[in-house]
């Protein structure tokens, strides 16, 4: 859990600069892993052989 209090301090531009982009490389790694997940499930429909053109269309 993320603790609601922080530690207020000035930022600099270097610091925040440095957190922007470690959240931008956060994201980008969570929408690889996401894309990872739904081919996994359109590949699980279609080893059972169900449509699955609709969930590739919707993600």
């Amino acid at each position: 859990m993320i603790p609601t209090t922080t530690k207020k301090e000035i930022l600099s531009p270097k610091v925040y600069q440095k957190g922007f982009q470690e959240a931008l490389e956060e994201y980008e790694h969570f929408e690889l892993v996401k894309k990872r997940l739904n081919q996994i499930k359109a590949y699980q429909h279609l080893k059972r052989g169900e449509a699955f053109l609709d969930l590739i269309e919707a993600a």
